[in-house]
């Protein structure tokens, strides 16, 4: 079992670094395209570099490999993030 254990938790370190490595490719990609005044396809591009970082804090806060959408992680406060603090869902 303990050998499984640290293969499982390799395994999750690899995948947390990959969709780490995509996200920041994205924003590599974003900063190209805006200083190329190409800003609609920035922007789409910060976005999925955002989702991807956001699922990489997903995999390691919460260590499932079962993604819930950005926007429940964003409002249920999974993550440990207060990000809209004065949203009126919250109560």
């Amino acid at each position: 079992k303990n050998k499984k254990d640290k293969s499982s938790k390799r395994m999750m370190k690899e995948i947390i670094k990959n969709w780490i490595e995509k996200a920041e490719s994205d924003l590599d990609a974003a900063k190209y395209n805006f200083n190329g005044k190409k800003y609609d396809i920035s922007a789409f591009l910060c976005q999925q570099a955002t989702e991807k970082a956001l699922k990489a804090l997903s995999l390691k806060k919460t260590k499932k490999l079962r993604f819930a959408k950005v926007e429940y992680l964003l409002d249920s406060n999974i993550l440990g993030l207060e990000l809209f603090p004065s949203n009126p869902r919250r109560g």
